[in-house]
Order: structure tokens, then sequence, then C-alpha cells
């Protein structure tokens, strides 16, 4: 049966995100943008710190866009960068406002910065750059993963389809030595969830690098 024409109402998941994050470099995140309602919805975003004031440490792939109703969810992908932050707590928002009805529709955003790794002894650095896998592989929600890295560098983290083609960029900058974690989504680099099948992530530094293989499953 046909739909009938009805309000837009649009609908984000996380309607919330809440991290911890290491003191340089970008963490990206995804977010899903449905419509509950009968009729197209128009939005655009405004991001701004708790304070009201603006927030350069966040950021958006795009900033207006539309949801047909009853369709599959589009993704936007935000972007924290916590190069410019004191450690500590940061928090803001991304406002969605459009002709929903339940507009404006409010993403809050917390950050905690950790703090830069100023001394370690010898003895607890890593030995050698590694990829440690801390969650289960196959997998259907994405994966946990620990970079071991034996000395301060700039360092690529990324997610690779069996054709070599880049999926998404988990981690980019220079880090501190010592063990990073490292969480993937199952999401692309456009906050698509990616299909079932098998991937690669490929951690890159000053002409080292090291691969593991991840296994992606349909969710039950």
């Amino acid at each position: 049966p046909l739909r009938p024409l009805g309000d837009p109402q649009l609908v984000l998941i996380p309607d919330s995100i809440s991290d911890v994050v290491p003191p340089i470099g970008e963490t990206r995140y995804g977010i899903d943008l449905g419509n509950d309602g009968g009729a197209p919805v128009d939005y655009a975003i405004t991001i701004e710190d708790c304070s009201g004031q603006g927030a350069p440490w966040l950021s958006v792939d795009r900033t207006t866009g539309f949801v047909w109703p009853g369709g599959a969810p589009r993704g936007i992908m935000v972007t924290v960068d916590a190069t410019p932050l004191d450690p500590g707590t940061h928090c803001g928002r991304l406002i969605f406002t459009s002709n929903s009805v339940t507009s404006p529709d409010t993403v809050d955003v917390s950050i905690v910065v950790s703090e830069p790794t100023t001394s370690q002894s010898v003895g607890t650095l890593p030995p050698r750059l590694a990829l440690e896998a801390s969650s289960r592989n196959p997998t259907s929600e994405g994966s946990a993963i620990r970079l071991a890295l034996p000395a301060p560098a700039p360092v690529d983290v990324a997610i690779f389809d069996v054709r070599g083609r880049r999926v998404r960029t988990l981690l980019s900058g220079s880090r501190p030595a010592g063990y990073h974690p490292v969480v993937w989504d199952g999401r692309d680099d456009s906050g698509r969830r990616v299909g079932p099948g098998v991937y690669f992530v490929r951690a890159a530094v000053e002409g080292d690098h090291v691969v593991r293989k991840l296994v992606v499953v349909r969710p039950h």
C-alpha cells in the first residue's frame, strides 16, 4: 500500500557521542540519519561548544542535506581533532535545524582528552610495531585493536578491502611510543556500514607496516 504523506520526523542514531581520545590527531564517528515521517526532511547543521561558542575541534563532512521518508538511513561523518585541546573533558553539540516536527534535534558530544605520555620506562615500551586484536574476530559490529608503537612517529592506521581500496582511516598523525587503542565501528569514511567480507587493518610507520585480517559477518 502507498504510504500517506505526513509530517517529516528526523531520527539520529546515535544521538550522543562520548569517548576518550588521545591528545594528538583526529578521531571519527558515524551518525545515521533516518526519517520516520511521511515527507522528506531538509536539514542544516550548526556546531557549538557547551557554552554556545564555536567548537573548531568538532566538524562534520557536510552541513546540509535531506533524508527521504522510509528509505535507508543516510550517514554523516563527525570528526574530533584533539590536537588543539588541553587534557580533560570537552563538550559540544551538533544542532540539526530542519522541517522535522522534532526540530531542532541535537547530538551531544562529550570528549575526554587523555594526558600525553611524558615518560615511560624502556621495559614497558613495545619491542616492535604490532597490531593486537582486543575483540572477537569475526565480528558483526566492528573491532577494537591495540596499536603497539615502539617509538614516537607519524602513523597511519586504516581499513582496506580485499581489492586494496582504503575503506576507513582510523588514525592519522604523530603518536607517542606506547600502546594505543584503535576502534573501528564497522563503517567506511562516509559513515556507511560496510558489507560482510574480509577486510584488513594496516598500520604504516616510516617505511614499516603491519597488517591484520578482520572478518565482518552479518549481524544475527
